[in-house]
């Protein structure tokens, strides 16, 4: 994990791992978000904000959701333009994170297009 994290980020993160990752894994015997997404969070900033952004809305966090989402976003339109990164499974998952967190929260133009992108990646 970073040694950077702020008491609120690993608080988020924290909240992931016992709640929300457990959630997504219900019917997933591999544990994947549990076990794959809190591992490669440490090594992955794109993850470790989708991570911040689904927490932070699940807790009611908004103001570090909201930087989280777009720190992500910035960095999933720079790292989906190039060949080598475009395959990447941490960026499927922060995809998938964002998609989550924008169901908890529907407002403005990018949650439409995560929505989208959601339809694209399945």
């Amino acid at each position: 994990m970073p040694s950077s994290l702020t008491k609120t980020e690993a608080q988020l993160l924290h909240h992931f791992i016992q709640h929300l990752g457990r959630w997504l894994d219900c019917t997933n015997a591999a544990r994947m978000f549990t076990l794959s997404v809190a591992a490669n969070a440490g090594t992955s900033p794109v993850l470790l904000n989708a991570v911040m952004c689904f927490s932070g809305r699940h807790q009611g966090a908004y103001e570090e959701s909201e930087r989280a989402y777009e720190e992500c976003i910035k960095m999933l339109i720079v790292k989906l333009g190039t060949k080598e990164e475009a395959h990447d499974e941490c960026l499927l998952g922060a995809v998938l994170l964002l998609h989550f967190a924008d169901q908890l929260e529907c407002k403005g133009p990018l949650s439409l297009i995560l929505s989208c992108s959601f339809w694209f990646v399945c």
